[in-house]
């Protein structure tokens, strides 16, 4: 209870340095409160907080203040960067943001997508989806997505920025290349609410949007209430390069009729150091989606000449209305898949490409990469889903979103088209350049096993190669078979396999797919086949010597069909020479 300072860290000074946390908790006190610090004066990058703060009683006006989903409150040389909280954040009284309650430092590249409640017992003051109250700080590249929902009489109602003022060094707020699509949702009197801060009298406001709706009550209870921006007073306010796009209405969806309700700007009012008018230049707001024809509205004294102007939704998609946006620099772009095709913030997008592989087929899963729109990439960006891609083969469009392990070898054009989210939800991701995919063919090893055969004149070897490991779902079609490298009888011989084919489930060959690499074997053998040669009878004059006349009789040869054949008969021997009758023995040789 008291005027608290709550958080996982109740201070952290200008010494403080805090990276790489995401906390989940619940934060309950009376005020200065978030989760990670209850007032912040040091560096905090790549934070994510989720849960609940929540403000007790009412029982002193100091409770239920500086309330913030991150920090309750920036200050100093405080630095947020690359930090973000979906944090519920409940107050009461004032200075109530969805990342920050009163920020008076500095908020980079941050935002809030959680819900930021009010439940004041008197008028609430200074609540924004991602800062309450902006006190001569800094906000850059950064954004609100979450709901600010308020149940009771409310001043300063911002989609993005609650109250943008000044702070005790009379530095004013200054709000670059951030949007907001929270919307408002109000029970009771609402003065000065915007879709993108609700009060400002001090502030410097450039490169900007808003697209979230305000809800609030029909009638006089509902009083300045913009598109853009509730109220904006004095000659220290100057709004450029910005746009609108949201309806305010009854929780009925009707248009809502009350004091000072305009397309952009519910109030412009004179004020400031010599009592000037702020400036709105080169900003738009949608008369289609907001069904307001006028801009804004002078409240009490205003002598200057604002220049928002009402565009419908095609004029907000052309491309006229991204050059203006970007005069001097490219800080706008435009996406037929983003924010109804309406501009959005270059710095906000990345740029999703495929790698150029290459992969091996049966085993392909796509990667990608991010870039930045300058075409550098940009690493430790975390995605979830699963990307979706349009395909080109040989300049043809082919009826697949994704290659797989199973996709045929060629060389692929891949244009990302959907799919993707970053985990921390900063960045929205787009399609990139084109960029070709190379499937080559699996190595597939077919290894001829050892044989031993008897001779047979031919190449060939009994059995078929041993194939290796085949992408799934593909099977063998024909091992195909083996042979010798020549056909002659020896050890250590070479056999080879040939002739493997492969297909898939349903029968289609993909032998393509693979680089087929047959492996010798070197420790097979051919033996010799059995060839008989048959002495033929023979009679002879005895003559002193053992030749006989007529040739043996060959046997069948093993060869024959394969082009061998008798070169020689050779010649038959008495085994000796001395006088026999049908008792001598001859014998064959030399064929």
């Amino acid at each position: 209870t008291g005027y608290n300072y709550l958080g996982l860290f109740s201070l952290l000074t200008g010494s403080s340095s805090i990276s790489n946390l995401d906390i989940q908790a619940t934060v309950t006190g009376s005020g200065r409160m978030g989760i990670l610090a209850g007032i912040n004066g040091g560096a905090v990058s790549n934070v994510t907080t989720s849960g609940s703060v929540n403000a007790i009683s009412t029982a002193s006006s100091g409770d239920g203040w500086n309330i913030g989903g991150l920090v309750g409150v920036n200050e100093g040389a405080g630095l947020m960067s690359n930090s973000s909280s979906s944090t519920t954040v409940t107050g009461i009284y004032q200075n109530i943001g969805g990342l920050v309650g009163v920020n008076s430092a500095r908020i980079e590249q941050s935002f809030s997508s959680g819900k930021v409640i009010v439940n004041p017992s008197t008028t609430s003051f200074n609540i924004g989806g991602l800062v309450g109250e902006n006190s001569g700080g800094i906000v850059n590249n950064s954004h609100s997505k979450g709901l600010v929902e308020i149940n009771g009489p409310s001043n300063s109602v911002g989609g993005l920025i609650g109250n943008a003022t000044k702070n005790n060094a009379n530095t004013p707020s200054t709000i670059t290349n951030s949007f907001s699509t929270t919307n408002i949702s109000s029970t009771n009197n609402t003065r000065f609410a915007g879709a993108f801060v609700g009060n400002a009298d001090s502030a410097t406001i450039s490169n900007t949007f808003a697209k979230g709706d305000i809800v609030a009550p029909n009638g006089n209870s509902s009083e300045l209430l913009g598109g853009f921006v509730g109220n904006a007073y004095s000659n220290e306010v100057s709004i450029t390069n910005a746009y609108s796009t949201g309806a305010i209405k009854t929780s009925s969806s009707t248009s809502i009729t009350g004091n000072n309700i305009a397309g952009f700007a519910g109030g412009l009012q004179n004020g400031g150091s010599n009592n000037g008018s702020p400036t709105i230049v080169n900003s738009f707001w949608n008369t289609d989606s907001s069904s307001r024809t006028t801009g804004y509205l002078p409240y009490l004294t205003f002598t200057g000449t604002a220049t928002p102007t009402g565009l419908t939704n095609n004029d907000m998609q052309s491309l006229a209305t991204l050059n203006a946006l970007n005069s001097s620099t490219q800080t706008w772009s435009r996406f037929t898949s983003l924010n109804n095709g309406f501009p959005v913030l270059t710095n906000n997008i990345l740029f999703v490409r495929s790698d150029a592989g290459p992969s091996k087929y049966g085993s392909t899963s796509i990667t990608y990469s991010l870039y930045s729109a300058d075409g550098n990439k940009v690493g430790g960006i975390q995605t979830n889903g699963n990307p979706q891609w349009s395909i080109l083969k040989n300049g043809n469009s082919i009826a697949i979103n994704n290659l797989t392990a199973n996709t045929t070898v060629g060389q692929y054009e891949m244009t990302y088209t959907t799919g993707l989210t970053t985990s921390n939800g900063y960045y929205s991701l787009v399609p990139g350049q084109s960029n070709t995919w190379t499937i080559d063919p699996a190595i597939l090893n077919v290894t001829a096993t050892q044989v031993t055969k008897v001779y047979n004149g031919s190449l060939s070897a009994p059995s078929t190669g041993a194939v290796g490991i085949l992408a799934s779902g593909d099977i063998v079609n024909s091992f195909g078979s083996q042979y010798f490298l020549d056909k002659n009888v020896g050890n250590g011989k070479t056999v080879r396999a040939t002739g493997v084919t492969i297909k898939d489930g349903s029968g289609i060959d993909t032998t393509s797919n693979y680089d087929i690499r047959y492996i010798d074997n070197t420790s097979s053998s051919i033996t010799p086949a059995l060839l008989t040669a048959t002495a033929t009878q023979t009679t002879k004059m005895f003559d002193g010597n053992s030749s006989s006349g007529g040739f043996p009789i060959i046997g069948s040869i093993a060869g024959s069909n394969s082009g061998d054949y008798v070169g020689s008969y050779g010649h038959q021997t008495y085994f000796d020479s001395s006088i026999g009758n049908s008792n001598k023995t001859v014998i064959a040789s030399g064929v």
